[in-house]
């Protein structure tokens, strides 16, 4: 008989990164599993919007449908003002958590917090925590991103019960298609940048200082209104873009180059089309932009077009993990500390390029260049590396059954 798990995940997304996460788990967790598996797809991003709320029908939901809930791997912690139960967008006040019968299983979760931004409800997270790592029926893994670490930090103490998770939108499927963005015969190169949290993205070292000093008397709105002023932040931005452009003019003139510009999701686009703006006009001519706003079902003929490009340049995680688990040589323009430390975690954190480096055009044409001379040493590496994160998830998704299995 079939098991089935209610898997809460972004599933009406219009950002495709969440495609990866949820079909990525469901293809590792259906090899791995020792019987067969099924998913009963509950819609989280309905809940993080209010359309939904994590009351008592939820917990019957769970309680009469499924063998256990499936926590997916989209990003669960990060401060928002409304999510009061828990501190987290899994805001299911504690005194419901009792009346769970099925086992809870989080999977590949993570946290988007960037340093002495105000984190809403700490204490409640702290609670939510205290109990996941006291009870029998949670089994808990974080990303392996640095999440483990920061939440240790909110518990106060290191906790075995806190595993990891190779991120799973390393194993998304994709499907055969014809991608008419892909020119034959040339090199086909995908552009991802992240538009989300823009002014801490670019804030840097200026940003903590502002909100270390003036954090505790301000709020972050009033903060976010006074570093807006700044041009610090700008000028990181416009270093970054005009540095990105050259950079891919400087490879054009060696390489018969198509330029695919992928923004994830609508959020995306104000950015993509300021790096458009830096391109000179005969580059522009070699740029084509893919789909925006797919929805999840779609992942497999989005991803497609990574599988078949020549190089990604990645500035989103589900960018850049995807590609690499595609076997796609891959540029990662790192802006967070959780994308670094999933690189350091598989062995590549050389690759990366910081967005914030002063010389990172230079610096960005020189992995380029690299990724697309070497390309099959380095399609050998993110193999190489690809295969041991698997042989970890399958370790975890036989911890997961067998958790599920003894109910």
């Amino acid at each position: 008989m079939a098991t089935t798990l209610l898997h809460l995940a972004n599933h009406r997304s219009n950002n495709i990164g969440n495609a990866a996460l949820i079909l990525g788990l469901e293809r590792v967790l259906r090899e791995d599993w020792p019987g067969e598996v099924r998913f009963d797809r509950e819609p989280w991003d309905e809940y993080s919007r209010g359309l939904r709320s994590f009351d008592e029908r939820f917990v019957e939901r769970l309680n009469s449908g499924c063998d256990a809930l499936l926590v997916g791997g989209a990003v669960t912690f990060e401060g928002r003002e409304r999510y009061a139960a828990t501190g987290s967008r899994f805001d299911l006040p504690l005194e419901l958590w009792q009346r769970i019968e099925k086992p809870i299983v989080f999977y590949g979760v993570s946290q988007r917090t960037w340093p002495y931004r105000r984190y809403h409800h700490m204490g409640a997270l702290r609670r939510m925590l205290e109990h996941v790592v006291s009870s029998d029926r949670v089994l808990f893994a974080a990303r392996n991103d640095g999440t483990k670490q920061w939440l240790e930090g909110v518990l106060g103490r290191p906790s075995e019960r806190i595993l990891e998770a190779p991120d799973p939108a390393l194993y998304v499927p994709v499907r055969d298609a014809w991608h008419p963005e892909l020119a034959i015969g040339k090199v086909n190169v995908i552009v991802s940048l992240n538009a989300e949290d823009e002014l801490y993205r670019f804030g840097g070292a200026l940003r903590e200082q502002f909100w270390r000093r003036l954090g505790g008397t301000l709020s972050e709105e009033r903060l976010r209104a006074l570093f807006l002023r700044t041009r610090g932040w700008t000028r990181a931005r416009g270093r970054l873009l005009s540095g990105l452009a050259r950079a891919f003019e400087r490879l054009a003139a060696e390489h018969d180059l198509q330029l695919v510009l992928a923004p994830h999701g609508f959020g995306d686009l104000p950015l993509t089309n300021a790096f458009l703006s830096q391109l000179p006009d005969e580059l522009k001519l070699r740029t084509v932009t893919a789909n925006a706003g797919l929805p999840t079902a779609h992942g497999p003929y989005f991803y497609d077009l990574y599988a078949k490009a020549s190089l990604a340049v990645s500035m989103r995680i589900h960018s850049m993990n995807p590609a690499i688990g595609l076997g796609t040589p891959t540029v990662p323009l790192v802006s967070q500390a959780r994308m670094r430390e999933f690189m350091a975690d598989a062995g590549l954190g050389d690759l990366t390029v910081d967005v914030l480096d002063p010389d990172v055009g230079e610096r960005a044409y020189t992995a380029m260049s690299r990724a697309l001379r070497d390309a099959d040493d380095v399609r050998a590496r993110l193999r190489r590396a690809v295969e041991a994160l698997r042989e970890r998830t399958a370790e975890l998704d036989r911890r997961v059954a067998a958790f599920v299995e003894a109910g």
